[in-house]
């Protein structure tokens, strides 16, 4: 995918996002799902709505507001936007049920769990999964909760007082009580730590060669894909 794609599929951080982007393409194709549909939740301005739309799905795109405004320029840049619809949906509280082939979410747990409300954050994976199809798959990558010096470094940003990071080994225990199949990795220590583009694939690098020495539960994204 060129960068110019990757940067508005992505939003932000692309580099170091990229590595769940590509882990899903392994794993996940449009063409394998009979007319498949797909969810992303807390879409703002839709990067994973496209990013399925150009894969051939139909996309519910939504946030807790409806994000046409925000997310239907990005789709019509791409001449997708045929293909997808904007709602207004609560993860917490979704409508359909046994809906969709995949829904997908990008640093949004947090969100969903402010102010230490993991209920919400295990409430949201049970609304997930019974949105999903039998066979369904959940597609997610979040900031982690991640080492000492991630959480310090943390409380710098005006977000930090509410947001809440979910622990590697929470999220592991709780997709697996509700999912048939977990598949969940962890990625990333110093590009957390690196905001401009250019740099932050050098860090990225960095990052992949000392992977295999550190902690899953102290690298900075987690992701992966729970099956119904």
């Amino acid at each position: 995918m060129e960068d110019n794609v990757l940067k508005d599929v992505l939003q932000w951080q692309y580099p170091l996002w990229q590595t769940p982007l590509e882990y899903w393409e392994n794993k996940i194709s449009a063409a394998s799902i009979q007319n498949p549909i797909a969810l992303e939740i807390g879409a703002r301005e839709g990067g994973l709505s496209l990013w399925l739309a150009l894969k051939g799905f139909q996309v519910v795109c939504s946030d807790i507001r409806n994000p046409v405004l925000t997310a239907s320029p990005l789709h019509r840049k791409y001449k997708v936007h045929s293909l997808i619809r904007y709602e207004a949906i609560d993860a917490t509280n979704i409508s359909y049920k046994g809906y969709f082939d995949i829904i997908v979410l990008k640093s949004v747990i947090g969100g969903i769990g402010a102010y230490n409300r993991k209920d919400l954050q295990i409430q949201s994976f049970r609304q997930i999964h019974q949105a999903l199809k039998p066979g369904g798959y959940f597609l997610f990558a979040e900031n982690a909760q991640a080492s000492v010096i991630h959480r310090i470094f943390r409380k710098l940003k005006s977000w930090s007082y509410y947001w809440n990071y979910p622990e590697y080994g929470f999220l592991k225990r709780e997709l697996a009580d509700i999912f048939s199949i977990v598949d969940m990795k962890a990625f990333g220590y110093f590009s957390a730590f690196i905001t401009s583009s250019i740099f932050q694939k050098t860090a990225v690098c960095v990052d992949k060669k000392i992977d295999h020495f550190l902690s899953s539960k102290n690298k900075h994204i987690v992701y992966g894909i729970a099956q119904k």
